[in-house]
This record gives C-alpha cells, structure tokens and sequence, in this order.
C-alpha cells in the first residue's frame, strides 16, 4: 500500500522544519520500523541575500525574478535521494505554519519557485546546494506571499506493510510584492448566546465570531471580549487566546463561555481585536483596534412574563390607590354627614326654646 497523501495516514512521518521550528509527527505503528539512522537538515545558502538566515524573505517587484539557494547536508552514514518541490503556505487549525503537499495545487509560493532538479542524491557526512528560481507574476498582487521549498524522502515501511513513509524538511518562504499594502483584520459572524432563563439573575454567556484577514499582509492580534447585562450591569471583560499568524484570505473562529453574567434583561458582548504586525526582523507593533457588538434577550418569554408582572403590578398599585380614594371619599362624605346631622339638630332645639 502506497499512502499517496502526506496527511491521510497515521502510517505516514512527517519532520518539518519551516522557520528554524521543527515539527515531528510520530505515526503509530511506523516510527518504530523507519530507519533512524537517516537524517539530513536543511538550512539557506550563503548568497547576497545574506547568510545564517533561518528563513527565505524577499521584497520584489511584480515580474521580478530571484536566484538563490537551498543547502542539503546528510547527517546520516547511508546516500539518501531526497525529492525536491515549493508549495504556498497555510495556517493550521492548531495554529502552527505548514505547507501544501505536493499534491495540491499552489497559486502563489509554490508556482513561483522552481529548484534547479526535482530530486537529489546526496552521499553520507556530504552536502549539495540545490539552486531555485522565483519568477514573479506581472500581475502578481501586492503584500505578502508565504510558502516554503521542501526536501523529501520516501521510504518502504521495513516491516513489509508496503506502506511508503514520507518525511519532509523544508524552509518557510516569505515574499512581499511591493505596492499598496493593507494590513486590515475584520470581525465577522459575532453570535452571543445567554444560558438562563431569570431575566434578573445570572447565566452563562456564550461569545463566538470569526476574525478573517481582509488585508494583504501576514497579521497576528491580540482579543478581549467584554460580555455585560442590560445598561451595562455586572460588565466583565475577558481575554481570549491570541491570534495565529493569519496569512492574507485566512479566517480563524474563536469561541469562549462566560460564567456569573447578570442579564438584566438582556446581554450585549463587544469584541475588540487588535491587529498585530511582525515585521522581517521579528519586531511586532500593534494597530488600531477592530470592534463587534452583538445583544441577545435573555428570554423572550420571561421577558415577556416579567413585563407583564411589572404592568399588573402598575394595574394593582392603580387599583389599591383608587380603592383608598374611594374610601376616603365615603367616609368624608359619612362624616360631613354627620356634623351636617349634628348642626341642623343643634339649631332645633335653639329653636324649640
């Protein structure tokens, strides 16, 4: 069996290093049975790019075009014949940077570099500077462009399985094609959702939204949600996992619970996004911040009941008021009836004398 898709299989090895990180994920059953004394690393060729640079990062100009180098040092005792492809970069849904396998289709990176040769032989304790080329588009589109170039090598599953071990070492590739750049993160699909049904009480509140890079340049953000019950009551705010790098065009959803809400009738939740920008050197300096407000009733109908509580509460305070004037009215009246009585008999027995 030949596993055709790096990532289908927990059969398959996977070692890459993309940015000076590396990545090693150990398959099940296979690990054991790889051979361990293959090895090899992968690093930037000196060029007048620079030299010790963990990662491949240019500036050009659109229908530009670049030489530079990979260099394929074997580590191991045996001769190693290694495959060689570029292919665009993504964002994981961990979080971590990773490349297009070799087959999927790349628009980007991975359509701009060729390497010199598709495979290489490389001896035991030797190692080989494999030249690439990126011709970039003319109608390439400004900002930032992220992929890697990628060593592989495929092994036979010692133990007889035919199951084909992949395992990548590569360096990450980072272009920016000059003109008007846009570094913009956009909140969208805010949702709050509220777990109680007291419209006086407290609840779980429920905060949900994707932040997707609209702009043209690789992004990072820090997040914060403010969650507060009706005219601000019991206003809490919390802050939510920071932000993996975002390539332009990617999205990522965040979700968090948050416990003791006072409803207060209803639930309003703000989320504030601040858009965090690294630059070649590794200095980051933070933009202005995006927000999103969304409000949810608590419940509709114990809204509902609690407002027909208050009026019949109006109703009964109305009626108790219009009973007591009643009253006072009649015992006015009894009384004044009285003295009335009391004064016209006076004034008859004055009479009567």
């Amino acid at each position: 069996m030949i596993v055709s898709r790096f990532n289908r299989s927990l059969l398959v090895l996977v070692v890459l290093v993309l940015a000076g990180l590396t990545l090693t994920v150990v398959p099940a059953n296979a690990a054991d049975s790889a051979d361990s004394k293959i090895a090899w690393t992968v690093r930037t060729a000196l060029s007048k790019y620079g030299s010790g640079r963990p990662k491949f990062t240019y500036t050009v100009k659109a229908g530009e075009q670049i030489t530079d180098g990979i260099d394929i040092n074997n580590t191991g005792p045996k001769k190693i014949t290694l495959k060689l492809y570029a292919a665009d970069g993504f964002t994981t849904g961990t979080g971590g940077f990773d490349i297009l396998t070799p087959d999927k289709k790349s628009n980007g990176i991975g359509a701009w570099v060729k390497p010199a040769v598709a495979r290489v032989t490389v001896a035991p304790g030797k190692q080989v500077q494999i030249p690439f080329t990126m011709t970039v588009p003319d109608n390439a589109t400004p900002g930032d462009h992220v992929g890697g170039i990628v060593t592989v090598l495929d092994q036979k599953d010692p133990s007889g399985s035919g199951t084909v071990i992949h395992r990548r070492v590569g360096l990450r590739i980072e272009t920016r094609v000059s003109g008007q750049v846009q570094s913009k993160l956009t909140i969208e699909n805010l949702k709050l959702d509220y777990d109680g049904h007291n419209p006086l009480g407290t609840g779980h509140a429920t905060i949900s939204f994707t932040v997707h890079n609209t702009g043209n340049t690789v992004l990072g953000g820090l997040q914060k949600a403010t969650i507060a019950g009706g005219l601000g009551v019991g206003s809490k705010t919390v802050k939510l996992p920071r932000l993996p790098q975002l390539l332009p065009g990617e999205s990522w959803d965040t979700k968090a619970t948050v416990d003791g809400v006072h409803a207060m009738l209803w639930v309003t939740g703000k989320v504030t996004v601040t858009p965090v920008f690294t630059d070649a050197a590794g200095s980051t300096a933070s933009l202005n911040p995006v927000t999103a407000s969304s409000r949810t009733v608590v419940s509709v109908w114990s809204f509902v009941l609690l407002i027909a509580f208050i009026l019949g509460l109006i109703a009964l305070v109305w009626l108790i008021i219009v009973v007591v004037k009643r009253l006072r009215r009649r015992s006015n009246e009894k009384v004044e009836a009285k003295v009335a009585a009391a004064v016209e008999e006076r004034l008859q027995e004055k009479v009567n004398q």
